[in-house]
């Protein structure tokens, strides 16, 4: 279904700009790198992430191995360094449309356990400093934390979650999906091996006026 991004109000023609909706973690910044960097620092294992082609981290990772407790890792998310591009596409992308990040924070590890004398980082935060940090212009309201992306409104998403593209696609919504080792299954036009190729994918997609 085609859409229009005017509207007339009173005599008085408003302009209705695309809704973009973006993923942080592996889509903006170099999560799975940075991961299993901890993890093989942790184990003493040489794993690459080349070569993870599952989205469940534990696949990978030994058996004695508590790979989703590495995310408890104080500072990880806060310290994640960006993607080539990541900078230049955010700045464009946020000049033309109404941009909102959406990420999910991992479960379990958004507090400090005083008594076992643990102290966990705070995902939520540490991301907000994050964006805070890189994208200093980034309305901190516009940072959406949702593990059902599929209930954000928005006209395109750019995300690399397998499970989420095809969400995406069963609900006929438009998703980019940036490439990884582990949604290389998935046969799709809209694969962006880079935010380069992103950004052109959201303009070739509006220009198509096929948003729905």
């Amino acid at each position: 279904m085609k859409r229009s991004f005017n509207k007339q109000a009173g005599g008085i023609t408003l302009i209705k700009r695309p809704i973009i909706l973006v993923d942080l973690d592996d889509t903006l910044n170099k999560f799975a790198p940075s991961f299993w960097d901890v993890y093989n620092k942790t184990y003493n294992e040489n794993q690459n992430y080349e070569n993870v082609t599952s989205w469940n981290l534990q696949d990978f990772a030994r058996e004695d191995a508590d790979a989703y407790g590495l995310l408890r890792t104080p500072g990880f998310f806060r310290n994640l360094p960006l993607k080539d591009y990541a900078e230049e596409f955010m700045r464009n992308i946020y000049k033309k449309y109404d941009v909102y990040l959406v990420t999910d924070a991992p479960a379990g590890t958004s507090h400090c356990d005083v008594e076992a004398g643990e102290a966990y980082s705070n995902p939520a935060d540490d991301k907000r400093k994050w964006v805070k940090e890189h994208f200093p212009y980034f309305p901190q309201d516009q940072i959406i934390f949702c593990s059902h992306k599929w209930m954000i409104e928005g006209d395109i998403l750019v995300d690399d979650k397998p499970a989420t593209y095809e969400k995406f696609e069963q609900l006929g919504k438009n998703c980019i999906l940036i490439d990884m080792p582990y949604n290389r299954y998935i046969e799709t036009k809209w694969r962006a091996k880079d935010l380069r190729e992103a950004e052109q994918m959201i303009e070739e997609i509006l220009a198509m006026n096929v948003v729905r």
